[in-house]
């Protein structure tokens, strides 16, 4: 695995490394097993060793929402972030509160989901967090394109201040969305009008400030026709300037399909002529009903998560680890009890990085590379008694280095905030009569000590 930026402490962190190694078998060994004590149905997983793509670490931040965080509680929540979700950046002070945040007292100005009790403040989170993200304003420049001066003035100081410490600067957030832009046309075309004179007065103000720091524009990610308008609009010397976009790539059922990210992603780089995507925002977003929370969740993030990989996604922010859903947060409102997301969530940060490989057969799995090891992880979904096979052919994988399977005890549950739990995973090689060697075990055995439905495995192989 590759560097960290923390030592992780946890007993999930520490359960989830620990596990029995188990040698590959030799040209001796008994070609056939004994059978299955409850066969139920054979998946294959076929894996492609040599046809990955670079899973970028900093894929996996999160948001910050200030407004859900207090700063009396911003030690714990940062422990949390560290150990049980591996988060490798912050974005401050998240979505809409960089609209409506004051950075020089550290309040927000009256709007809808303004808080009685202030978050933290630059100062604190920096200390707390090696790597982040902040977003300047931009709510007054789209009412009143006047005000562009004012906020380029104070989106420099801010560089000034903190651009040493900060890399990554987004200007706004989702001015489409804007003073009614979601459902009136002509607001959006006049918000995008004003939001590129935005950044053509910005830009130039905050690289003055500091000439290091990356500068991302920001867009509707399934809209690519608004960000060729963007780049027609801002200024040719402007647009040079901007490293990159930023997204927020909601997707699931509700919406579009997170398997739609790379081709919609392939459109916003050729639209806007940058290769660099921040996926600002993101969850999955499905029926917004209790049916499809806490490991229904987690399974889909999964999904999500590869989704992005794929896409060729750079840099990341999952919104928000903690919200009013609670089986949708990372953990309980107390900061001691993980929940199915966040635990997948570290799990896919620990784990899945490297290259992220092409998966056949049972396209439900995902694999990752990194320097010799393989990591294979597995959504069950509802499927009962299943038997998973990973292939082991042209992977040169000779060992089981651990195994986990992640599960709740009520997956069904009308309100599934139930905490899920991570056991051991019974694993085993085997070789079928055509000679071909599989990493078999099964999930939903619905058996004492484990789940019935919407069980995800996590096994970890090394070629020595």
């Amino acid at each position: 695995m590759s560097r960290r930026f923390w030592i992780y402490l946890s007993s999930v962190t520490m359960l989830s490394c620990l596990g029995t190694v188990l040698l590959f078998p030799s040209a001796a060994a008994t070609t056939a097993t004994p059978p299955h004590p409850d066969p139920g149905r054979v998946v294959t997983i076929k894996i492609n060793a040599h046809n990955g793509v670079p899973i970028h670490r900093l894929l996996y931040g999160i948001n910050y929402d200030w407004n859900a965080v207090p700063a009396a509680r911003i030690k714990a929540f940062a422990q949390s972030m560290r150990y049980l979700a591996d988060a490798t950046i912050v974005r401050y002070p998240g979505g809409w509160n960089a609209e409506a945040f004051n950075w020089n007292n550290n309040t927000e100005r009256p709007w809808s989901k303004v808080s009685k009790v202030p978050g933290a403040n630059p100062n604190t989170i920096l200390k707390l967090f090696p790597e982040m993200s902040f977003i300047t304003p931009s709510a007054g420049a789209i009412k009143n394109s006047a005000e562009a001066a004012s906020v380029a003035e104070l989106s420099a100081n801010l560089v000034q201040r903190y651009g040493s410490r900060v890399r990554f600067w987004e200007i706004g957030n989702e001015w489409w969305l804007q003073r009614g832009g979601k459902k009136n046309k002509a607001v959006r075309e006049r918000n995008l009008k004003r939001y590129a004179h935005l950044l053509d007065v910005v830009v130039p103000e905050m690289k003055k400030a500091d000439p290091a720091i990356r500068i991302f524009a920001t867009a509707e990610w399934q809209n690519p026709a608004d960000m060729r308008r963007l780049r027609y609009l801002t200024g040719a010397g402007v647009w040079k300037q901007i490293y990159g976009v930023s997204l927020h790539t909601y997707c699931g059922i509700i919406r579009v399909l997170c398997s739609s990210l790379p081709a919609a992603i392939a459109k916003i780089r050729a639209a806007s002529g940058k290769s660099f995507i921040y996926s600002s925002e993101w969850a999955v977003v499905r029926h917004d009903t209790p049916r499809d929370f806490g490991i229904r969740n987690a399974s889909y993030t999964v999904d999500a998560i590869r989704d992005m990989a794929f896409a060729g996604i750079q840099l990341g922010a999952y919104w928000p680890p903690v919200r009013e859903i609670p089986a949708l947060a990372f953990e309980s409102a107390n900061y001691k009890i993980p929940f199915a997301t966040g635990i997948v969530f570290g799990w896919m940060s620990r784990f899945y990085e490297g290259l992220a490989l092409r998966v056949a057969g049972d396209t439900r799995a995902v694999a990752a590379l990194d320097n010799g090891k393989l990591t294979v992880i597995v959504p069950s979904y509802s499927e009962r008694r299943t038997i998973f096979r990973i292939s082991l052919r042209g992977t040169a994988m000779r060992r089981i280095v651990s195994a986990r399977v992640l599960f709740s005890d009520a997956p069904n549950a009308r309100v599934n905030a139930i905490p899920a739990t991570i056991a051991t995973l019974p694993v085993r090689f085997i070789r079928v009569k055509d000679g071909e060697t599989y990493v078999q075990f099964t999930l939903n055995p619905g058996i004492k000590g484990r789940g019935s439905a919407y069980e995800i495995a996590r096994v970890v192989l090394a070629n020595r």
